[in-house]
């Protein structure tokens, strides 16, 4: 009886032959096999990956077990560079200007009026109703015991506010980021620290290879990925089969700030790798991924600086305040219409099984 594949996806590249067959290790023989297809129709099962440097191999066989099947992938490239390989490549380019950006930050006047705009204007009452310390919370919850778990920080920069919890409570820890100098920092912190470690490389670079992470926490990061073929195929690749991946990202989903945004954007020093969330972006990550959990905050709240111009006392206005956000952080988790109202988005995912 021949094996049933699971649901499958395409891959990008295109111009490699493949040989697919699955063993049943139970009586030695063939359960399923398919031979010669072009990379064209090409799919990526779910319970393994092929890793992107078997396509620069004249012939190559990887055998991974799962259950009492194996799984082997003959593959024989026909060209060395394939589509992927050279949208990878631009990618890295994109990404060696980020790391010079973020090793001396020097932005412009229009970035600078943005992030005050985002950031001083709702900063009081953010603080006030310690709606930071809510998502941290909520993430500490969803990391759960992290005793037994190897963790990857994705762009932890010089350290977000969960690094050094991170590394203090896993078993193994590895921050990256593209900045040397912010690594160079991080490590500094981290060196009284054992079995935590930063490293300044690629998460899309083949130089980056380490995988089976338990755990990938992406604070503020995934937006920077333009291509989330990409992305999606690499956070497969690093993460373990059971792992879980957090994400915190702006959205770009409601029409006020898309109007604002594409006002902005022309004149943004990190245009290249900025971002946010749109409709289409969330919906791919439920495609991709199984969404566990999702909180999302400033949507209705987001306005609450206009009420400094009522005549209401402080005790009114943030009563107020914090009825609107309790409603964004509720609604959020179930209902999409709401979440497309808010600011950012965080979830806590696994891998589809």
């Amino acid at each position: 009886m021949p094996l049933s594949l699971p649901k499958c996806r395409k891959i990008v590249s295109r111009s490699t032959l493949i040989y697919l067959a699955v063993l049943d290790t139970t009586n030695q023989r063939f359960a399923t096999r398919t031979d010669g297809l072009s990379l064209i129709h090409l799919f990526q099962y779910d319970f393994i990956t092929p890793y992107i440097s078997i396509f620069k191999q004249k012939t190559t066989i990887i055998q991974q077990k799962k259950s009492k099947f194996v799984v082997i992938f003959i593959v024989k490239p026909q060209k060395l560079t394939t589509v992927s390989d050279t949208r990878l490549q631009e990618v890295l380019e994109v990404n060696k200007k980020q790391k010079e950006f973020y090793n001396v930050k020097k932005k412009n006047f229009a970035t600078k009026l943005w992030s005050f705009m985002r950031n001083k204007l709702l900063s009081d009452f953010r603080k006030e109703l310690k709606i930071n310390e809510q998502v941290y919370d909520k993430h500490r919850t969803w990391l759960g015991d992290l005793s037994d778990k190897k963790v990857l920080d994705l762009g932890c920069y010089a350290g977000n506010h969960l690094s050094l919890y991170l590394a203090e409570n896993a078993k193994s820890y590895l921050g990256i980021d593209l900045s040397d100098k912010a690594i160079g920092q991080l490590n500094e912190r981290l060196k009284n620290i054992p079995n935590a470690k930063a490293a300044a490389v690629d998460f899309l670079s083949p130089e980056f290879e380490e995988t089976d992470f338990d755990i990938i926490y992406a604070y503020g990061v995934l937006h920077h990925f333009e291509s989330l073929d990409l992305l999606f195929g690499k956070l497969k690749e690093k993460l373990a089969d059971d792992g879980k991946l957090i994400s915190y990202d702006p959205l770009k989903t409601s029409l006020p700030l898309r109007i604002i945004r594409g006002i902005y954007r022309p004149f943004q020093s990190d245009a290249d790798w900025e971002w946010p969330f749109t409709k289409k972006t969330v919906q791919r990550f439920h495609n991709e991924f199984k969404v566990v959990e999702r909180r999302a905050i400033l949507g209705s709240s987001k306005w609450a600086f206009f009420l400094n111009l009522l005549p209401m006392s402080s005790t009114k206005k943030l009563n107020y305040i914090k009825k609107l956000h309790q409603k964004d952080w509720e609604q959020s988790k179930t209902n999409d219409r709401h979440l497309y109202k808010c600011m950012h988005l965080t979830m806590l995912m696994e891998q589809n099984k």
